[in-house]
C-alpha cells in the first residue's frame, strides 16, 4: 500500500513537473474593454515608454500601445512627435481611472502634459475618438488576454 502511494506521487509530481516546464507565460498581447478589444504593443521600459507612439502617421483601429508601470503612480503623457490624436486611458489594476479624449500633437510651441493626478498602473493609447464610439468610460473593467 506504502509503495503504490509513493509510485502515485512520484507520477503526479513528474506530470506537474513535466506541465510547469512547458507552461510559457505570455505577455499581454490584447485588451478588452466591454466587447471590444485592441491588440496592443507594449511599453514597459524607459526607453518604450518615451518613444510611444511617436512619427506614426497611422494606428490601425483595433490596435494600440499599453504603457505597463511597475507600481502603482502619477504618470503624466505628452505627445511630443505623435502625429495622430490619440485617447488616453488610464488603467488603476482593471479598472478605468481616467479617460484624456482626443487628446492631439503637439503644435510648434506647445506641447501640453496629460494627467489628472489619478494613480494608475496601466495606460492604453488607442485612436482618437475610439472611447466615445465604443462607449468606453471611467470605471469600466478592462481584462488582459495573452
Amino acid at each position: 500500500m506504502k509503495n503504490k502511494f509513493v509510485f502515485t506521487a512520484f507520477i503526479v509530481l513528474f506530470i506537474i513537473i513535466i506541465l510547469v516546464s512547458f507552461y510559457q507565460p505570455g505577455e499581454i498581447s490584447k485588451v478588452c474593454i466591454k466587447d471590444k478589444c485592441f491588440s496592443v504593443e507594449l511599453a514597459k521600459t524607459s526607453a518604450e515608454q518615451a518613444k510611444g507612439l511617436s512619427n506614426r502617421s497611422f494606428l490601425d483601429q483595433n490596435a494600440g500601445m499599453l504603457f505597463i508601470f511597475n507600481k502603482i503612480g502619477i504618470y503624466s503623457f505628452w505627445m511630443k512627435d505623435t502625429l495622430i490624436p490619440l485617447d488616453m486611458i488610464w488603467i488603476n489594476n482593471n479598472q478605468i481611472v481616467y479617460i484624456e479624449r482626443s487628446a492631439q500633437p503637439c503644435l510648434e510651441n506647445s506641447c501640453p502634459i496629460f494627467n489628472k493626478n489619478i494613480a494608475a498602473n496601466y495606460v492604453l493609447e488607442i485612436n482618437a475618438n475610439l472611447s466615445n464610439k465604443y462607449n468606453i468610460s471611467e470605471g469600466d473593467i478592462v481584462y488582459f488576454t495573452r
